[in-house]
């Protein structure tokens, strides 16, 4: 059976402990342990716990002992001041956290196993030389063996490992699961409400009450928001929300004093404390617990704010911050409160493990609608809706939206350039695809975006999952059948490990700088930017012979032209560069461009045939066709005394060259050219020459 490593990264960030038995350790142990050691303590020194019982320290190699001892006086790793594993394990198990310990006596395990009495989750485990930890596979004594003999049935067999203790006894049923606290309404509470006035302004230095009349002194204005402000109090980690004047209702006092009969005790979710009346008793806000952070729809979902308030963070990071979000969501959908309408502006980010979900006045509690109406988090079906109660499955919807948000840094599923989101939303034009790309129309161009290398890094499941939300007619598209927040915590967590196992430096970048690249892909090196693509982001038209990714061909060129009309000088992209390369080379009668694109939609009315025309094709006030048969001067030829005309484009090429009007005929001209003279071949003379000014050539 292949033996499962421990992965240190997912044990630090869910905040589990590392336990280490020192009976038997020698100084190679010590060595292996430091390397494991490194990059843990720099992280979180409170995850590694070395007791150093005296009943052990005789199995220690003294130095080993010594060595630890003294970095332990450092604080280069927990203290405790347990005096035995029951302690210990005790200490560490609270919070539903798991102890993995490393242990290489098998009497160390045992007693360990015997003092385990809070029934803590327990890993035994393996210390490699590479400094790897590996669930064990060692063996126990006889006297230890048999876990089923073992009171309590404290082990049992799970992923095939029977080193793994649990805390509840698999014989004792399943408790029913908690009531929800609160009860998704379908009617709205919007009945009888009036607006709350009162005598006293409420401004920085006034005095509020609670409901036991405790004073507050409002000190300083933190936040504004939707039809409040946030201030601080004189009450160190205290501050109050309270409603405009003209904001301030029956409403928001109802809603509140329902939210404070079942409080939510969920770290980071900012839950009223009490209400806030003023000295003519009238409601005029709560008091919350303060919080900080910074706005994740600025911070985050925006490229400029990640890079000035999180410029180090990996998608790892994002991973980490999303599931942060979604075990908030869980904790309030349990209890039967939905956010109602998502306004990211009202999640703070402290870092990807600290979030704080403010405004929590404005979720839906019951029948208390959400007043917030944010478009790009509604599902289809409430679009048209100015006030509605969200159901769990809409909520559902939204909190897809959220976590595309994130993993595709503040890209919405539906917009798109100017489009209208509401009808894009409505007609699911979502515009990824598992495969990268539409394989149902492998020629259609893929366009160049940092959209579409991200999309590419995502994992399959999580492309798939998106996918069967936002298209229309796909598995999860429609109403009652999208996925909970719950089950997108389980598909972000699993492509968190898949990035976090990923040798692909681009794999855990934010922001790649092309497709991922699976095994069996063929990629290409674009000739313009050095970087390698898949073939379906090259232009099919132009890959063999210039090979040109899609995010080039819109970039400028060294290929320019000067119009000869307004003078100025454009420069082509490397697409219409290349049209012209091709052109050339292809056609022997292609002319290079000569009148810009401004130039050519100027039109001018030709005065021979009344047509609109490019201004610049008017000479002589005719355009080109009128100017071929127009006549501009009758003449009779010196030579044989005929008469011949001189149309517009013949005058046109004459004073183009500076050729003097000719005085004879075409005919004249042809038989004098065909009889040898080695005069000019061109029909005319330069104006002012010898011959033509005494003899009229």
């Amino acid at each position: 059976m292949e033996r499962k490593e421990v992965d240190i990264q997912i044990l630090i960030e869910k905040g589990d402990f590392i336990v280490v038995s020192l009976a038997d350790f020698d100084v190679i142990d010590y060595q292996n342990l430091a390397v494991m050691l490194r990059p843990i303590i720099t992280v979180r020194k409170d995850a590694v716990y070395i007791p150093m019982f005296k009943n052990e320290q005789r199995l220690c190699a003294d130095n080993v002992w010594a060595a630890l001892s003294s970095l332990k006086q450092k604080g280069l790793f927990a203290n405790t001041n347990a005096m035995n594993y029951a302690e210990l394990l005790s200490e560490l198990g609270k919070d539903r956290k798991t102890v993995y310990i490393i242990s290489k006596n098998s009497q160390v395990r045992e007693k360990i196993i015997r003092e385990n009495t809070a029934r803590v989750r327990t890993v035994f485990c393996d210390l490699e030389a590479d400094g790897r930890l590996y669930w064990s596979q060692g063996v126990f004594t006889q006297r230890g063996a048999a876990p089923s003999s073992l009171k309590g049935g404290q082990y049992t067999s799970r992923n095939s490992n029977p080193h793994i203790q649990k805390r509840d006894n698999p014989a004792k049923a399943v408790s029913a699961p908690k009531q929800r606290d609160y009860i998704i309404a379908t009617t709205p509470t919007i009945q009888g409400i009036r607006k709350l006035t009162s005598t006293v302004r409420v401004y920085e230095g006034s005095i509020l009450y609670d409901s036991v009349k405790n004073t507050y002194r409002l000190v300083k204005k933190e936040f504004r928001n939707n039809g409040a402000y946030t201030y601080s109090t004189n009450q160190p980690g205290i501050w109050a929300k309270i409603y405009d004047e003209n904001y301030n209702s029956s409403f928001f006092e109802d809603k509140i004093r329902r939210m404070l009969k079942n409080p939510v005790n969920v770290e980071g979710i900012i839950w009223p404390k009490d209400i806030l009346t003023d000295s003519d008793g009238v409601f005029r806000g709560f008091l919350i617990n303060s919080f900080s952070g910074q706005p994740l729809q600025t911070s985050v979902l925006k490229r400029d704010g990640q890079m000035q308030y999180f410029p180090y963070w990996t998608k790892t990071d994002i991973c980490t911050l999303t599931l942060t979000i979604l075990q908030k969501i869980k904790e309030l959908h349990k209890r039967g409160i939905l956010l109602g309408c998502i306004n990211p502006a009202a999640i703070r980010v402290v870092d990807q493990n600290t979030v704080f979900f403010c405004d929590t006045d404005d979720y839906q509690i019951e029948g208390y609608p959400t007043l917030s109406n944010n478009i790009s988090f509604a599902a289809p079906e409430n679009l048209d809706k100015r006030l509605y109660l969200a159901s769990l499955d809409s909520e559902n919807f939204s909190v897809a939206e959220l976590v595309f948000m994130l993993m595709m840094t503040g890209k919405t599923p539906y917009l798109s350039g100017n489009s209208n989101i509401i009808g894009t939303i409505k007609r699911m034009r979502f515009p990824f695809f598992v495969n990268d790309y539409d394989e149902r129309n492998p020629s259609l161009r893929v366009m160049p975006s940092m959209w579409r290398y991200m999309w590419s890094h995502l994992s399959f499941g999580m492309k798939k999952a998106f996918c069967s939300t936002f298209q229309r007619n796909m598995p999860f598209n429609a109403q009652g059948k999208r996925l909970s927040a719950f089950k997108w915590y389980d598909i972000v967590e699993q492509y968190r490990n898949e990035v976090m196992h990923s040798s692909s430096s681009e794999d855990n970048a934010l922001y790649p700088a092309t497709f991922k690249k699976k095994e069996g892909d063929t990629f290409y090196r674009c000739s313009k930017c050095g970087k390698e693509h898949p073939k379906f982001f090259f232009d099919p038209e132009y890959f063999h012979d210039y090979q040109v990714c899609n995010a080039c061909m819109d970039m400028p060129s060294d290929k320019s032209y000067t119009c000869v009309d307004c003078g100025r000088t454009f420069i082509y992209k490397n697409r219409t560069a290349l049209f012209h390369q091709r052109m050339r080379a292809t056609n022997d009668d292609w002319k290079n461009q000569r009148h810009c694109p401004e130039c050519k939609a100027k039109k001018a009315k030709c005065s021979g045939c009344g047509k609109m025309v490019p201004y610049y094709e008017i000479n002589d006030g005719l355009c080109k066709d009128c100017r071929e048969n127009t006549v501009f001067e009758r003449r009779t030829c010196k030579e044989c005394g005929r008469s011949f005309s001189i149309t517009y484009a013949e005058k046109k090429y004459f004073d183009s060259k500076g050729f003097s009007y000719p005085r004879k005929c075409e005919i004249c001209r042809k038989n004098k050219n065909s009889g040898g003279n080695s005069g000019s071949s061109k029909s005319g003379t330069k104006r002012g020459g010898f011959f033509g000014g005494i003899f009229g050539f």
